[in-house]
């Protein structure tokens, strides 16, 4: 998944410390700002279909998750937000 978002700091740069993400997710994520790795969370290692090291969820819902130096990576004005998905070999999910 990849969005696009206007941030307008650029006035002030000071308040732009810390990013966060509310995300609903299987098994496991990385998440990218513009490029970066500002969150990884299940992948053990590397990313795309080299992903290894996946593990399983036990939990499910919305979590907060700080996005780590996310703010050296905003721009002011557009900004692209990409999720990169992994699903555990043994995860099944319920539709609800």
């Amino acid at each position: 998944m990849q969005r696009q978002y206007h941030l307008h700091w650029l006035y002030l740069p000071e308040c732009l410390k810390v990013l966060g993400l509310l995300v609903n997710y299987s098994d496991a994520f990385i998440a990218y700002l513009n490029g970066q790795e500002v969150a990884r969370v299940g992948v053990g290692r590397s990313s795309g279909r080299n992903a290894q090291k996946i593990k399983l969820r036990e939990d499910r819902g919305v979590v907060y998750l700080a996005l780590k130096d996310a703010h050296r990576f905003a721009l002011d004005g557009v900004n692209v937000l990409a999720i990169e998905a992994h699903l555990a070999k043994k995860s099944v999910t319920t539709p609800k």
